[in-house]
């Protein structure tokens, strides 16, 4: 995606991050915004369609939320995600005859 030129970005394929992250916000906006439903229910005595148009209410505002600060959070998510990644480096060994190979290791985070 860095390689890919700005005015072509929104055609680039998203990474798997992306999608990972795009469904954990999915999912965290659906559960709030079903408690607030439950809550509005239960809790307040209100009707079911009330209760309803409060979801979809919620639920919209909560992603729009995260549109806003998609910025913000992503970045914030770039530099904690690195953490549980491996990272291949390339340890250089010497035989007994003097010739150096490249073996490919992971490194543990």
């Amino acid at each position: 995606m860095k390689n890919t030129p700005q005015r072509l970005r929104s055609y680039a394929p998203p990474t798997r991050d992306k999608i990972f992250i795009w469904s954990a916000v999915v999912a965290g906006c659906s559960i709030m915004a079903l408690l607030c439903r439950h809550a509005a229910i239960h809790r307040f005595d209100t009707d079911q369609f009330t209760g309803n148009v409060l979801f979809a209410v919620f639920f919209v505002l909560s992603i729009g939320l995260y549109c806003g600060f998609q910025l913000v959070i992503e970045d914030g998510f770039n530099r904690f995600l690195p953490i549980f990644h491996h990272r291949e480096v390339m340890a250089i060994a010497e035989t007994t005859t003097g010739e150096q190979i490249a073996i490919p290791t992971v490194e543990e985070p």
